[in-house]
């Protein structure tokens, strides 16, 4: 294997030799630091885009830039500016992304995108981190569930990242990682998943994400990513940021940056709180916003092309996410176990199969209003061959807050949409412990390994899957 030298580790060995230059050498190496935490937020922004594929190579990644940092990479595979190697998403729990070789970058990266309205209606539940293999290098480490759940389906998606891991091993190219809102909180959990014993991710860059494990989990995180490995960061007043407060169950992680207003030389302002992820100073500050969360050196769905922050794209983008598929203000139903009203996201319309069940004798649906009564869950769930008793007693508690029932809302007649899980499901293995989700696999809702949230048709649809899911 080829030794893995980056532009960072030049600049440092650089500088080392300048002892007697001092201010020299904290000035060469933020100048490298702050813009290759740039190049990691302009593709976590790029994501966003249809067409990454074709802006990136002409607004940012171009071979100009290419041989101003590598003379000699004129012919062979790192001669190529730009190549995604590999795509997935978007799964049933949001997970988005790409990887892609970019030689400039002296990396193969690994892109996660995130979702808009996942992250508004996101769980708070946590999930051990033992079905990744960490429970002896990480015991008592948890995560978010469902943020947990979105990366284990880009594992199936992706065989483990194969074609990024091939790439890796036969060029030497460092391994990295960047992700925005949910698809920050995927690229921590693949740090964790890739670092460690494992020794393939490198460098870690998160943005604009909820806080998504919890202290123990930090605690590794930061031990394996230390300094200038690893960036925690958001951008002006990000209102995502505490979208999950800090808790005994959620920490932030190393290394924290603030980016706001703008700078000639790095085109924004920037703090950095090293071993300090919850310091205010690295926080956003001033009136927080959902437009700030779709900036960070470059607009949402841009590659670079637009260094100076534009709202009127914020809220173009913002608007083109639709109505909120993850929340039914009449028709929602509340299990007795989880806290009435809360709101459950969804996953790709395509993504399941769904049958109707008449449950008019205790259902009422029309437009406007829609209910259900636990009896008539009693009587879809003996439809399924489950012992006709309280059907709270077969919904694991932590299944139970990541479940609804929802009927059709624009039903006259009492007839409810239940979801099976069928074709697209994502499917929890039981096997072992570091078995990860199967997709596009079938499964019953009494299989024990079956977990369903779709959208069918217009319609709100959580499959009962979910109900007997034993949910990490």
């Amino acid at each position: 294997m080829a030794p893995r030298i980056t532009l960072l580790a030049a600049a440092a060995g650089a500088a080392a030799a300048l002892l007697a230059l001092a201010p020299v050498q904290v000035a060469a190496q933020e100048d490298v630091v702050l813009w290759h935490n740039r190049y990691h937020a302009v593709l976590a922004m790029a994501a966003y885009a249809d067409n990454v594929d074709e802006i990136c190579p002409l607004e940012e990644f171009t071979v100009a830039k290419l041989l101003q940092n590598f003379p000699q990479r004129t012919s062979g595979p790192l001669s190529v500016p730009w190549e995604i190697l590999d795509r997935w998403g978007p799964t049933e729990h949001g997970s988005k992304g790409f990887t892609v070789m970019i030689p400039e970058m002296d990396k193969v990266v690994i892109v996660f995108t995130g979702n808009y309205w996942m992250e508004k209606n996101l769980p708070t539940e946590t999930a051990s981190l033992d079905v990744l293999g960490l429970a002896e290098e990480c015991p008592g480490c948890r995560v978010n569930s469902f943020a947990l759940q979105g990366y284990l389906e880009a594992k199936a998606a992706t065989n483990n990242f194969e074609k990024g891991m091939q790439r890796w091993r036969d060029t030497g190219l460092w391994w990295s990682t960047t992700g925005h809102g949910l698809g920050g909180m995927h690229s921590l959990i693949s740090a964790l998943d890739m670092g460690g014993s494992r020794n393939v991710s490198k460098f870690i860059h998160a943005y604009g994400n909820p806080r998504t494990m919890n202290p123990a989990a930090a605690q590794y995180y930061n031990h394996i990513y230390g300094g200038d490995m690893t960036e925690q960061a958001y951008g002006n007043g990000d209102i995502f940021a505490n979208q999950i407060p800090a808790s005994d169950e959620y920490a932030h992680v190393n290394t924290a940056f603030w980016y706001h207003g703008w700078d000639d030389t790095y085109k924004m302002h920037h703090e950095v709180c090293y071993e300090a992820p919850e310091d205010p100073r690295c926080k956003p500050q001033g009136e927080l916003n959902e437009e700030d969360h779709y900036f960070l050196f470059t607009n949402v769905g841009n590659c670079g092309s637009t260094a100076r922050q534009r709202p009127q794209m914020a809220r173009d983008f913002i608007a083109g996410q639709g109505p909120n598929p993850g929340t039914v203000p009449n028709g929602h139903l509340a299990l007795s176990s989880a806290p009435a009203g809360t709101a459950f996201p969804t996953g790709d319309p395509s993504a399941a199969a769904s049958t109707t069940a008449d449950v008019s004798a205790s259902t009422t649906a029309t437009a406007g209003n829609a209910t259900v009564t636990m009896d008539a869950i009693a009587a879809i769930l003996n439809n399924g061959s489950v012992p006709e008793t309280n059907p709270v007693s077969f919904i694991p508690s932590s299944a139970a807050t990541s479940a609804t029932l929802a009927l059709d809302r624009g039903a006259s007649s009492a007839a409810g949409a239940v979801a099976t899980a069928g074709a697209g499901a994502a499917n929890k293995a039981t096997s072992s412990q570091d078995q990860i989700a199967a997709a596009n696999a079938g499964a019953t809702g009494t299989s024990g390994a079956g977990r369903n949230a779709v959208m069918a048709g217009s319609s709100l649809v959580l499959g009962f899957a979910a109900v007997f899911a034993a949910f990490l």
